[in-house]
């Protein structure tokens, strides 16, 4: 909303040129009216209510929306009431703000910071027409600290919305465009007058009043549980196709449109004529038709045991119990309204699980835009607009996705195009306590756990709190956290997060993953500790590093053949096998040594604690010193670590070669070999091979003076490639 054309003037400037308080109220007055006359010219859009309405619903959403009349009465708050509304419009619109943000920040204020501004007495945007009034400037630092300690003591709790409601408004005060400085001129928070944020005020506040609790992430549904949901919630699936239509820029509501053989589908050919029959019948007559009516007889004894498998419970009830002679084999209401209740919950769990959505963002999930195929990449794909960060993501998924999507589409009642309605069917023609299709998210967590209850499913975990859709959420992160390496990228993508951080913490927080990365981690220590004992243990390293670990393997091999003689051979060869791989495996695990295979095809060895400067890292550390100008004394005090990617092999201590690993090296000294042999006079009996390698490299050889370089390769690495391959090349092949 842009109010540049308007003559906006401070308090300070109306209280410097008028005398009287009738002067300064009537001047504050005639601005305040040319902000609204000004405000109501700028569509909204994100409501269809007016400016001057005294609700605010977004989106047509009950539960997403300001109540200005509520918390503030128009004839003594409509200052701060046009303050706020205009600050409303400012962050959606501007700063795209999320519209739960927005209301939970607004929400905050009015039912906190106002009532708390009455105590003080004062009219701090608050007047009658043409009496005066303050702005929230006139409120010190110190009074506004006063205020939320109030708050803090009241409610026993201070929120996030709250400060941050105020830091907006100190922050945005200056701010032309808006005239917001009418409002806010002068006001500086307890936060910015102590120089630091809002977060810090807040932990501190917290902190004073014992309000400090753990934050715990969203615990995941184990494999286990979510195999138990999703076997009954597919069966609801049977039936339904999956086919896309040739035609090109398919509409989503086109897509989710049912075909002849979809309405086959046991599950929908059941409820299908429960609605025909209501269609023609009074709700009172509705039930006892029903169980008449022909069609829907033959239809449930053909899937007698389809629906028998779908729940035991509807089943029992809907047949005529011996226990129970008065039923005569009637189906009570009850039944119907759980069948239906089920069947859109088994959808919804199916499509919670494959997108990973929100509460929020599963609830406004829309008919008319969701649902799209990709003719080029030939996969389908879910478009969902973000309610928290205000971005559309698009999400691919399979099959049994698209039919969840197309059931809870046939399933809907209401004319709004909102996928996941309040009800999905209604035997009543009035229902009062049923206003919009809108569902709410404790409703929503209540279906999913009421749909999991129906198959004795708990979904409470072992700290005692309760599964929700948020939990579906981590539940997915952490099975794509275990089955791919680029986790973080994906969940980004998937999630819509704006960063990395976000996705991280979903795998972070994941006991799963945790579990299953230790898991695999422990796997790949074990492996590569069994490798190096195993090198070591057949005299199958090499290096400065390599002659050390033999030294005391063979102390190790006389200690173990002296505590038992009867040992053959063979098992002090295994015996002293396990004992060093459990020695390297501790010091992995223990972290006492880097144990890591260098681009150099060496193993470092280094001991974490050292406190020097390795070879790799000697030039970029001291480049580093001088840069910060930290003397070498000062930096040597902690354990500096290798720089793996300028590894200088087996010239340092550290590197371990062993038969295993260095093949890289062998590989290199082969080359070197080739260059040196075939590209000098100590070439014989050159074959095809070199004739083609001379044809090849020679050029390049003789251009870059490689045979400097080979010749000094192999002086380096002849020696210890020698001891670890000898008997896999010729006899002088190393020595040549």
């Amino acid at each position: 909303m842009n109010m540049m054309n308007i003559d906006v003037q401070s308090h300070l400037e109306i209280e410097k040129h008028e005398s009287s308080l009738y002067e300064k109220g009537k001047k504050q007055w005639g601005v305040l009216d040319t902000i609204i006359v000004e405000a109501k010219r700028h569509p909204l859009s994100f409501t269809e209510k007016g400016y001057l309405d005294q609700e605010w619903i977004f989106n047509n959403s009950e539960h997403t929306g300001l109540y200005w009349g509520k918390y503030l009465n128009i004839h003594f708050y409509l200052p701060l009431q046009i303050y706020l509304k205009n600050l409303t419009i400012y962050l959606i619109e501007v700063e795209h703000l999320a519209y739960k943000t927005v209301v939970g920040a607004m929400t905050s204020f009015m039912t906190q910071i106002v009532p708390a501004l009455e105590e003080f007495g004062t009219p701090v945007l608050k007047a009658t027409k043409n009496s005066p009034f303050l702005p929230l400037g006139f409120l010190e630092p110190d009074d506004i600290a006063l205020i939320l300690n109030k708050i803090t003591k009241v409610n026993g709790q201070i929120g996030e919305a709250t400060l941050r409601i105020l830091d907006i408004m100190e922050k945005t005060q200056k701010r032309k465009e808006e005239g917001f400085n009418f409002f806010t001129a002068g006001l500086i928070t307890p936060w910015q007058n102590e120089g630091t944020v809002y977060s810090s005020y807040l932990k501190q506040m917290k902190e004073r009043y014992g309000l400090v609790s753990e934050t715990r992430p969203y615990s995941p549904f184990t494999d286990e549980i979510v195999a138990q949901i999703v076997e009954p919630a597919m069966k609801f699936l049977d039936g339904i196709c999956v086919s896309p239509s040739n035609k090109p820029n398919k509409t989503s509501i086109e897509n989710l449109q049912f075909s002849k053989s979809d309405l086959s589908a046991p599950i929908v050919s059941i409820l299908n004529a429960v609605k025909e029959v209501r269609k023609h019948s009074t709700h009172t007559q509705c039930v006892k038709l029903i169980n008449r009516d022909k069609k829907f007889k033959k239809l449930m004894a053909k899937h007698e045991r389809y629906i028998s498998e779908l729940h035991p419970v509807l089943a029992a009830n809907r047949v005529n119990r011996p226990d129970d002679k008065q039923m005569h084999g009637t189906i009570l209401k009850s039944w119907f309204s759980k069948l239906f209740e089920i069947t859109q919950f088994a959808a919804v769990w199916i499509i919670a699980l494959s997108t990973g959505l929100r509460n929020v963002d599963l609830r406004f999930l829309d008919a008319s835009t969701c649902l799209h195929y990709s003719n080029k990449f030939k996969i389908w794909y879910v478009k969902a607009d973000l309610q928290k960060t205000n971005n559309t993501i698009y999400i691919p998924i399979g099959p049994p996705a698209v039919k969840a999507l197309k059931l809870l589409n046939w399933l809907r009642t209401f004319d709004s195009t909102i996928l996941i309605q309040s009800r999905v069917f209604l035997f009543n023609d009035n229902n009062d306590r049923v206003k919009n299709a809108y569902m709410g998210g404790s409703t929503l967590n209540t279906k999913l756990k009421r749909f999991a209850e129906h198959y004795g499913i708990s979904l409470t975990f072992d700290n005692g709190t309760e599964g929700t859709c948020h939990c579906i959420r981590a539940t997915l992160a952490g099975y794509v956290g275990r089955h791919s390496v680029l986790a973080v990228l994906i969940l980004k993508k998937l999630f819509g997060h704006s960063n990395h951080l976000m996705p991280d913490r979903y795998l972070h927080h994941n006991v799963l993953v945790t579990k299953f990365r230790d898991e695999k981690l422990d796997q790949m220590h074990s492996k590569f500790a069994h490798e190096i004992a195993t090198s070591i243990a057949n005299k199958e390293v090499a290096g400065i590093k390599g002659n050390e670990l033999l030294k005391g393997a063979a102390h190790l091999r006389e200690k173990i053949r002296l505590e038992n003689d009867s040992l053959t051979e063979m098992d002090v060869h295994k015996k002293l096998t396990d004992v060093l791989k459990e020695i390297i495996l501790n010091d992995i695990k223990n972290e006492q040594t880097q144990t890591l295979l260098t681009p150099m095809g060496v193993i470092c060895m280094r001991a974490t604690n050292h406190s020097t400067d390795s070879p790799c890292s000697a030039t970029i550390n001291k480049a580093e010193r001088d840069k910060a100008g930290v003397s070498r004394a000062m930096f040597g005090t902690l354990p500096q670590l290798p720089n793996p990617a300028q590894c200088i092999g087996l010239d340092c201590p550290d590197a371990l070669a062993t038969k295993t690993h260095s093949l890289p090296l062998l590989e290199q000294f082969d080359w070197y070999t080739n260059v040196y042999r075939q590209c000098t006079d100590k070439n014989r009996d050159i074959d095809e091979d070199a004739k083609h390698f001379i044809d090849t490299y020679y050029p390049i050889v003789m251009a870059n003076d490689m045979l400097t370089e080979a010749e000094s390769f192999r002086k380096k690495y002849s020696s210890a490639l020698c001891q670890l391959y000898a008997d896999s090349k010729p006899e002088g092949y190393f020595g040549v």
